[in-house]
C-alpha cells in the first residue's frame, strides 16, 4: 500500500490525472520546517525555573526591536543600489552614446561586453555559489513561508550573492528587471537578522528570537519591506504579501509588516533626499516609484468606455497565459536538453549576445523615428537620450527609451509622452522585445523578474490601444497614456494573476484614487479570463521548482483513501535509551523525524536537528544538573536555524565522537507529546491538518497506540487540485529524487 496504490487508482479514474512526466514532480530532497518547538523534558524544566513574565515582555519587546532595525537594513540596502545602479546607468549611458557615433560595428563590440560579460559573472555566481537565487525569488520566498526548507536560506553569502546579482543584472540591463529580486532580497535579510552577528564579535543580538517560528514573521516582514522598496507602495506591498506569499495571518503580524515597510521606506527617503541635496532633479524626488509617471495625467473615465476596459483586460489575460503556458514548454526543453554547466554557461552567453545584436540592429534600423525631449527629466533619463540620427536640437531616437533606460524609467517614459511623439512601429518593437526576451531570461540560471517587464509589454500595447481609440472615437482630447497605464494594469494581472494587491499598487502609484473602477475591472477580467487557460505564473514556479507546497484550498472531489494507504511504513524508530553509534547510524538516514517506541507504543518523537545538537554539545556526558539544561537550551537556540548539512560535517570530523557505544537517554530530549492520527483517518482530514497547523509530519497509529506508519508534507503535497477550463480535477504529482544544487 501507498502512494504507488492510488497513482494505480487514478489511472482508472477520467476525473483525476497523475502526471508522469519530470516536469511536474515533488522533490524528495525537500524538508519540511518544524514551526513547532518540540516539548522535551529539558525545555519543560527550563521554563519553569524562569520568570516567564519578565521572559515574554522581552522576547515580545527584542522581536519589534528586531522588525525596527529589520526595515532600516532593507531600506539602507535598496537606496544603496538605487543610487549605485543609477549612476552606473548614467556612465553605461555615456560610453555607449560616444561609442554609437563610430557606426554599426564600432558600437556592436561595446554594446556587447556590457551585456555579456556581467551576466556570465552573475550566472558563475548563480551555479556555483547560490543556485537557490535562480528565477525571481518570489516561489522559494514563498516556499519558506509555507514551510519548505531551504538551502543556506539564512546565510550571509547567499544575500550577498543576490544583492551582487542585482548589480550585474542592472548593469547589463536585463528584460527581466530586478523588483521581484529586491522581494527575495527582503526575504533573505529578514532570515539573515536572527542569525547576524555583531562584526569582529561573536555576539548575536537576536539570538533569543531566532526560533523558526520568529525566523518566520521576520521573513514576512522583510517580504514586505522589499516589496515596498521595488514598487514604492508601502499598502500594496503589504498585500502583496498577504496574497502571494503567506498561509498564515494575524493582526500582530500586519502590524510588524507595516511598521518593517514604514522604516524602510523611512531611511530610503532619507538617503534620497540627501542624495538629491543641491542636485538639479526633476519632478520625482524618488525615482523607485516606478509609475510615478500616472501622477502627472489625468486618469479620468466615462462609464462608456467599460466594454473597452474589459476587452483590455481578456486580451491581458490572454496573452499572460501563453507566456505562462510558454514558460512551461521552455522548461521542459532545458531539462531535456541543458544538463550540464558547460551548456547552461552557452546558454546564458548565447542569451547575452541575441540581446545585444537585436539591440544595436533595432537601434541603427529606428534611427529615423525620433521624439521630442520632456521638460522635466532626470539625470538618468536624460543620460539615455541618444542623439545619431536626429538632426533637431531638441529629439532623440525613440527607440533608447526600450533599449538604455531602467526599466521604471522606461514605464514612466511611455505614461508621459503623447502620441504625436512616439512611432507606432517603435512601441510595436518594445513590447515584442520585453515579452519575449523576459520569457527566455526566466529559467536560466539568472535572477529574474517578471511583473515589471509585463508591466512595460502592456503598457506597449495599451499605448497602442490608445491610439486606436483616438483614431475611431468621435471624443476630442483622448489621453493615450490612460490606456498604456491600463495597458499594463492587464498585462500584469494576465501573468500573476494578483487581485487586490496589484490594484492597490497601481492605485498608490497613481495616486488618483477616482481611477479605482477601471483598474479593478480589468485586475479581475485579466484574472479570470486568463485563468481559463493557465495557472498563475508564480504557483507554475513553485511547482516547477518541486517545492512540497500545501495550499489553503484542499481537493475538489473526494476520495476513499485514508491514511493507511498514504503513509510511510518503513519508518526507521529509535528506543527510548540506546548507543552514541546508533544516534548517530540514524542522523545519518535521510529521515527527518525518528519516532521513539517502547513495547512498539509511541512515546515521544525527536527531530534530526535534535540529535544533531546532541552529539554535537555532548550532553550525554553531563551529569543531571541545571548546567547540561542550560547548555542543551544554548545549543538549541544556537542550531534551530542551521542547515542539518554543516551539523553533519561536524559531527563525522575526526575525533568528534570518539565514545561510540556511551548511552544516551532520549527521555530527556525527546518530545512526549506529538500529533497522533488513526488510521482510519480520511486524506482529507489530513490535508486539512497539515494546513491548519502548520504541520511537517504525524505519527500513524492503530486502535492499540501501536505505531504503524509516519506521513509528511511531500506525501501531502503531491496532491494538487486544479481549475481550468471551468472544471476542476486532482492532480497526483509523483515523488522523484532530484540531483538538484538547491535542496539540503
Amino acid at each position: 500500500m501507498g502512494l504507488l496504490s492510488i497513482i494505480q487508482y487514478y489511472k482508472k479514474r477520467p476525473s483525476r490525472q497523475i502526471f508522469n512526466s519530470n516536469l511536474y514532480s515533488i522533490n524528495k530532497q525537500y524538508s519540511a520546517i518544524n514551526f513547532i518547538p518540540p516539548e522535551s523534558n529539558i525545555r519543560t524544566q527550563i521554563e519553569k525555573e524562569t520568570d516567564l513574565r519578565h521572559y515574554y515582555a522581552s522576547s515580545v519587546a527584542k522581536k519589534w526591536f528586531a522588525v525596527i532595525i529589520l526595515g532600516l537594513f532593507i531600506g539602507t540596502l535598496g537606496a544603496v543600489m538605487a543610487l549605485i545602479v543609477e549612476e552606473m546607468f548614467i556612465l553605461k549611458n555615456f560610453v555607449l552614446k560616444e561609442t554609437l557615433k563610430y557606426g554599426l560595428i564600432g558600437s556592436s563590440f561595446v554594446w556587447m561586453v556590457w551585456t555579456v560579460f556581467p551576466i556570465m559573472i552573475c550566472s558563475f555566481v548563480v551555479m556555483e555559489f547560490a543556485p537557490t537565487l535562480r528565477g525571481c525569488g518570489i516561489a522559494s520566498a514563498t516556499a519558506y513561508l509555507n514551510g519548505v526548507k531551504l538551502h543556506n536560506f539564512h546565510k550571509a553569502s547567499t544575500l550577498l550573492s543576490l544583492y551582487l546579482s542585482i548589480f550585474l543584472i542592472s548593469a547589463a540591463n536585463m528584460p527581466g528587471g530586478r523588483e521581484e529580486l529586491v522581494i527575495y532580497l527582503g526575504a533573505l535579510s529578514g532570515a539573515f537578522i536572527t542569525r547576524a552577528r555583531i562584526p569582529f564579535t561573536n555576539i548575536r543580538p537576536f539570538l533569543s528570537v531566532s526560533s523558526r517560528i520568529n525566523m518566520r514573521t521576520l521573513v514576512a516582514a522583510g517580504t514586505a519591506a522589499g516589496g515596498s522598496i521595488a514598487f514604492g507602495t508601502p499598502i500594496g506591498a503589504v498585500l502583496f504579501c498577504l496574497e502571494e506569499g503567506l498561509s498564515f495571518w494575524s493582526p500582530e503580524l500586519t502590524t510588524m509588516m507595516f511598521l518593517c515597510t514604514i522604516c524602510s521606506n523611512f531611511v530610503l527617503h532619507l538617503f534620497y533626499t540627501l542624495y538629491r541635496r543641491g542636485k538639479d532633479f526633476s519632478y520625482e524626488i524618488m525615482p523607485y516609484l516606478f509609475f510615478s509617471g500616472a501622477r502627472h495625467i489625468s486618469l479620468t473615465y466615462e462609464f462608456s468606455e467599460i466594454p473597452l476596459f474589459i476587452l483590455m483586460g481578456i486580451i491581458g489575460g490572454l496573452l499572460g497565459s501563453f507566456w505562462n503556458e510558454g514558460q512551461i514548454i521552455l522548461r521542459r526543453w532545458r531539462n531535456n536538453n541543458i544538463k550540464t554547466k558547460t551548456l547552461r554557461y552557452l546558454e546564458v552567453a548565447i542569451l547575452g549576445l541575441c540581446l545585444s545584436l537585436c539591440g544595436i540592429l533595432t537601434f541603427h534600423y529606428f534611427g529615423a523615428e525620433c521624439t521630442q525631449k520632456i521638460e522635466k527629466e532626470d539625470r538618468e533619463a536624460r543620460s539615455s537620450h541618444m542623439k545619431v540620427y536626429c538632426k533637431e536640437d531638441d529629439e532623440f531616437e525613440s527607440v533608447t527609451i526600450y533599449l538604455f533606460q531602467d526599466l521604471r524609467h522606461t514605464i514612466k517614459s511611455l505614461l508621459v509622452i503623447h502620441k504625436e511623439l512616439i512611432s507606432f512601429s517603435v512601441v510595436l518593437f518594445g513590447g515584442i522585445y520585453y515579452y519575449v526576451f523576459s520569457g527566455l531570461q526566466l529559467g536560466t540560471y539568472l535572477p529574474s523578474g517578471i511583473l515589471i517587464p509585463h508591466l512595460i509589454c502592456g503598457a506597449s500595447w495599451g499605448y497602442l490601444v490608445g491610439i486606436w481609440y483616438s483614431q475611431a472615437s468621435v471624443a476630442g482630447n483622448i489621453i493615450v497614456s490612460k490606456y498604456a497605464f491600463l495597458g499594463a494594469v492587464a498585462q500584469g494581472s494576465g501573468v500573476a494573476r494578483l487581485t487586490l494587491s496589484l490594484g492597490i499598487i497601481m492605485i498608490e502609484s497613481c495616486g488618483q484614487q477616482i481611477f479605482s473602477l477601471p483598474i479593478f475591472i480589468i485586475v479581475i477580467t485579466a484574472k479570470w479570463f486568463g485563468g481559463i487557460f493557465s495557472r498563475p505564473i508564480y504557483r507554475i514556479e513553485t511547482y516547477l521548482e518541486g517545492y512540497p507546497f500545501l495550499r489553503v484550498t484542499y481537493l475538489p472531489i473526494s476520495t476513499p483513501y485514508k491514511a493507511k494507504h498514504i503513509m510511510i511504513s518503513s519508518m526507521v524508530s529509535l528506543p527510548p535509551r540506546l548507543t552514541v553509534k546508533e544516534l548517530v547510524d540514524a542522523l545519518i538516514s535521510k529521515h527527518q523525524v525518528f519516532p521513539v517506541l517502547e513495547n512498539e507504543k509511541v512515546v515521544g518523537v525527536v527531530t534530526k536537528y535534535q540529535i544533531a545538537v546532541i552529539l554535537k554539545s555532548k550532553v550525554y556526558k553531563f551529569p543531571d544538573n541545571i548546567d547540561k539544561e542550560h547548555l542543551m537550551n544554548e545549543m538549541l537556540l544556537e542550531y534551530e536555524g542551521e542547515s542539518f548539512v554543516e551539523l553533519e560535517e561536524v559531527i563525522h570530523s575526526e575525533d568528534s565522537i570518539p565514545d561510540a557505544y556511551d548511552k544516551v537517554d532520549l527521555t530527556n530530549f525527546m518530545s512526549a507529546s506529538t500529533y497522533l492520527i488513526n488510521s482510519e483517518t480520511s486524506l482529507r482530514k489530513i490535508y486539512l491538518m497539515f494546513v491548519s497547523l502548520g504541520l511537517s509530519y504525524v505519527i500513524v497509529i492503530d486502535d492499540n497506540f501501536n505505531a504503524q506508519g509516519i506521513i509528511t508534507r511531500k506525501d501531502i503535497a503531491c496532491f494538487k487540485k486544479i481549475s481550468q477550463f471551468m472544471l476542476m480535477r486532482t492532480e497526483v504529482l509523483p515523488l522523484r529524487h532530484w540531483s538538484s544544487p538547491l535542496t539540503v
